[in-house]
């Protein structure tokens, strides 16, 4: 569900000069799927001088027909959304058709967030904090990026550049890819053009530098350090 919370001719988007009190505002737009993250996230910004929530969505289906029509200075965007694309992917959107519009990624989650953090910096997004972020830090972070600065929590970013980069070679990441969806080594074989052996070789060696037993607990390591898109 998406509100519309001010519109355009009330003065409050991005590149107007209205003043709240006597601070220029700043719009956000906030998507996430929770509503009491949503609410409590819209009260506190809204209750900020200077920071105005023109529009919320709850799926990330709505994220760019509202970017569209409010034209928010921020997006503050959940990652993981419902809908046909996850918040990562909502961002890389609003970076190529928006770009003016400047985007800062959330997360409630423990699991995968060095993923999460690289590919938020490879769509584009100017920040990234954990939910349990004080409501004050937020605050801070929404006007670092609507100035033009970038507000990555320090703790996340080190998190994401200790793991490094993936230990497996193109070739063993298209395999991954197929033997994650269901494909039999036969069919990769076919797909890729390679011999059958070549193929065990393959799915042999990339377990054993994930340190995984399956290719299915092989993918989530992968995603999880960021070194293989989310499917």
């Amino acid at each position: 569900m998406t509100r519309i919370l001010r519109t355009p001719s009330a003065g409050l988007c991005s590149g107007d000069d209205s003043l709240k009190g006597d601070v220029q505002v700043i719009s956000v737009l906030i998507a996430d799927d929770h509503a009491i993250v949503l609410g409590g996230l819209a009260s506190l910004l809204d209750a900020e001088p200077g920071l105005t929530v023109t529009a919320v969505a709850t799926d990330s289906r709505e994220i760019l027909p509202a970017a569209r029509r409010v034209r928010p200075d921020v997006a503050l965007l959940d990652v993981q959304m419902p809908g046909e694309y996850d918040g990562i992917d909502a961002a890389e959107l609003l970076a190529h058709e928006l770009p003016k519009t400047r985007v800062l990624m959330m997360t409630g989650l423990a699991a995968g967030v060095p993923g999460q953090v690289r590919r938020a910096r490879a769509a584009g997004a100017a920040g990234f904090l954990p939910k349990t972020a004080r409501p004050r830090e937020v605050a801070a972070a929404v006007r670092r990026v609507a100035g033009g600065d970038t507000a990555y929590d320090p703790a996340l970013v080190e998190e994401a550049e200790a793991i490094g980069p993936s230990p497996l070679t193109a070739r063993e990441h298209q395999v991954l890819l197929r033997l994650a969806r269901g494909a039999d080594a036969k069919q990769i074989a076919r797909e890729l053009g390679l011999s059958l052996g070549t193929v065990r070789n393959h799915q042999t060696a990339l377990l054993a530098k994930l340190g995984e037993g399956t290719p299915l607990a092989a993918l989530r390591t992968a995603v999880a350090n960021g070194w293989l898109p989310e499917i």
